[in-house]
């Protein structure tokens, strides 16, 4: 499995999770390893099979637009409970507790200007090996009040079709206020560059011999201090990219420029002295390192 890209290895699940025709689906983050274009298809086809089978759909998802884009109910969960559920259009556009417009807020706005942090919600989730008195959530809520550190707040219905375990919301039985707007961070001016690729070409040979270009004459340039983000469908080159840049795959051509050195094709030593300055985060671990 460590051979295949993440989207390869998530298609595989799910086409083994559709050929028996269940009647039940449990999607665990069916579309994380998946590009846009590709999640979208992955959506589609779900929404088709819940509409032409009668196939019952859990949607697990950490992302918001997929829940808006896939679900007629959602169900919010914090520290082992449920703490907000309703129709997906109410909940997301008027969250009633406290944890749902902190997960509403911290989503990204493509809208926003350059610069623009994110929202984040203060402090970490409770460790649940540890017994918790009062509402899981009450430690990271500024809205909480004495009695939410000593109550657990039941799940209770705020209207017909919302249902939120929050003391101080259903006292008020309204709407939370709007979240504070984002803070508008200045980036410094970025500095020499450090890292540039020149015409990088890396090709595989499969089990029939056939060869498979995976980069063809890609080239950029990153100043220190700055952040570069590469963008594509699944199998587009990414990672391959990454990894030959990384020294952890040899190029099959161009040139790998480091403080304008030249280290593409490094000796021993000098792959030493690279990779103390070079470094890779791997999208999964487990699955990108050979066992």
């Amino acid at each position: 499995p460590h051979q295949f890209s993440g989207g390869q290895r998530q298609r595989i699940l799910i086409a083994m999770a559709l050929a028996g025709e269940p009647d039940i689906l449990l999607a665990d983050e069916p579309t994380t390893a998946l590009d846009a274009t590709v999640q979208d298809q992955i959506l589609t086809l779900l929404g088709d099979l819940t509409r032409t089978t009668g196939t019952a759909l859990v949607l697990i998802t950490h992302n918001m637009g997929v829940v808006a884009r896939a679900c007629e109910r959602v169900l919010v969960m914090y520290g082992g409970t449920v703490v907000e559920d309703g129709p997906t259009a109410e909940v997301l556009t008027r969250p009633r507790h406290p944890y749902t417009a902190g997960l509403l807020a911290a989503v990204p706005r493509l809208s926003a200007p350059s610069g623009t942090r994110l929202t984040g919600i203060p402090g970490t989730p409770p460790d649940l090996s540890l017994p918790l008195a009062g509402c899981a959530f009450a430690a990271r809520c500024a809205l909480a009040e004495d009695h939410c550190h000593t109550t657990a707040p039941p799940l209770v219905a705020l209207t017909d079709t919302v249902r939120a375990a929050c003391l101080p919301a259903a006292e008020r039985a309204e709407p939370l206020p709007p979240p504070p707007p984002p803070v508008r961070i200045d980036r410094p001016a970025p500095g020499a560059v450090v890292l540039a690729a020149e015409g990088l070409r890396k090709t595989y040979r499969g089990r029939s011999r056939r060869t498979f270009t995976a980069l063809d004459d890609v080239s950029l340039t990153l100043a220190a201090g700055e952040t570069l983000g590469i963008v594509g469908e699944s199998g587009s080159g990414k990672s391959t990219l990454a990894r030959v840049l990384a020294h952890a795959h040899p190029s099959d051509g161009g040139r790998i420029l480091l403080d304008g050195r030249d280290v593409t094709r490094p000796g021993r030593a000098e792959l030493h002295a690279v990779r103390r300055r070079v470094q890779m985060v791997f999208q999964d671990p487990y699955a990108s390192l050979n066992p």
